[in-house]
């Protein structure tokens, strides 16, 4: 099976989220992390295994958040730059990223203690 194109990305760039109707993120690119991070505020289950956050859209303006109702794909347990386990939640959601679109997995994470 042939391999796709490889892309050339910064370590920040642009991103668009676009089932969520979010058309622009800037995105840390982390090639040693094994999982996305997404940055929300708040975090409320809901039934049925879904969950609802708000998508932190600017670190800049954290005000600036938009929410989002989906389904909980699974947990995992992650370990932080300090070496602390902390269990999250991870959710799928479409990605663009230089004219791709992929299915991607992101863990939810309040960063803004981390700024």
């Amino acid at each position: 099976m042939p391999s796709s194109p490889k892309i050339v990305v910064g370590w920040r760039e642009s991103v668009a989220l676009p089932d969520w109707k979010i058309p622009t993120l800037r995105a840390k690119i982390d090639t040693g992390a094994k999982t996305s991070a997404l940055d929300v505020d708040q975090i409320e289950l809901l039934p049925g295994r879904k969950i609802r956050f708000d998508v932190v859209l600017s670190n800049q303006h954290r005000r600036r958040r938009k929410w989002i109702t989906a389904a909980i794909a699974r947990t995992t347990k992650i370990r932080s730059s300090n070496g602390e386990r902390e269990t999250r939640y991870v959710v799928e959601t479409s990605l663009e990223l230089g004219g791709l679109t992929r299915l991607a997995e992101f863990t939810l994470v309040r960063r803004e203690n981390m700024l």
